[in-house]
């Protein structure tokens, strides 16, 4: 692998090619990266190159025509990742923030949401008019942080990764 500069090192990469590498890391496949992307395969292979040549390591080895993340590659597209993810979050939240009033975000699971939870939102918004409430529903246990959520109500383990469990009382 060649270098063109010693700065080229010390550039931060664009965020295309950033999302380019996560996409191809997830899929281990340039193609389906592409295609997720809406650009081509050689686009995707360049910005990989790019990549490896400013990063100064390789991120893929090429085994025939497929491709296959190196441990530095691996590492590398786990901690992309959640920084991606809480970039996403960052323009969410802005975008929030220029609105009128706050938005609650609420991941629960459907059946509580459709028999309890929504019947009772009417109540909440004429107790607290400024509050927007944003509903999603998830079965599964996830981080909260990287998702975007305030809350999560969930019925089940203690199995949450990086979050405080507050158990609601039964009545």
């Amino acid at each position: 692998m060649t270098f063109k500069s010693p700065e080229q090192r010390r550039y931060l990469p664009s965020l295309v090619i950033l999302r380019s590498f996560e996409s191809a890391a997830r899929h281990e496949n340039f193609t389906l990266a592409a295609e997720g992307l809406h650009l081509t395969q050689s686009a995707i292979s360049r910005q990989i190159k790019n990549l490896e040549a400013i990063v100064g390591i390789r991120l893929f080895r090429r085994v025939g025509r497929r491709v296959q993340l190196t441990d530095a590659g691996r590492s590398f597209a786990n901690e992309l990742s959640g920084d991606l993810d809480r970039t996403r979050q960052t323009v969410f939240r802005t975008i929030s923030a220029g609105e009128t009033g706050a938005t609650l975000r609420i991941a629960t699971l459907p059946t509580f949401a459709n028999r309890w939870l929504i019947p009772h939102l009417s109540d909440f918004e004429t107790k607290h008019p400024d509050i927007r409430v944003s509903l999603a529903t998830r079965l599964e246990p996830f981080q909260i942080s990287r998702r975007g959520f305030d809350l999560a109500i969930h019925f089940g383990s203690n199995n949450w990764p990086d979050t405080r469990i507050t158990p609601l009382p039964v009545r």
